[in-house]
């Protein structure tokens, strides 16, 4: 049987909660927390997945993919917590004064999304 949307926020509801319930890192409890709170998307669109040595991030020691998902804002509010120092919606036009961290993203991919949002009929990127 197929999963769908809500059956999947279920289980990471109940991942948060047993996270929260029995966590004793502070960093573990904020990224459970996280998992409950915030800003309140539904996906509309995988846009793109990129394997993370193809496109100049530095380097890790695990090999990782970026998925990248088109998503419409339903609710909720912008906080920050242990892994994100700041969160802000911005325009297209303000990448450049934008401070990105290598490691996690980078403006080429970001233009990239504002292509997929601008055309949700665009194909998907895949390394």
């Amino acid at each position: 049987m197929e999963k769908n949307w809500l059956d999947w926020g279920r289980e990471i509801q109940a991942l948060a909660q047993n996270g929260l319930a029995f966590t004793k890192d502070p960093f573990d409890r904020e990224r459970y927390d996280a998992l409950e709170a915030g800003v309140v998307v539904k996906p509309t669109k995988i846009a793109a997945i990129f394997d993370h040595r193809r496109h100049g991030y530095k380097p890790h020691l695990y090999h990782s993919y970026k998925v990248y998902m088109i998503c419409d804002f339903v609710g909720g509010e912008q906080k920050t917590n242990i892994e994100t120092s700041e969160v802000a919606f911005f325009e297209k036009g303000a990448i450049d004064t934008l401070e990105l961290d290598p490691a996690r993203v980078t403006r080429e991919h970001i233009l990239r999304m504002f292509e997929h949002f601008a055309n949700p009929l665009l194909a998907a990127d895949f390394d």
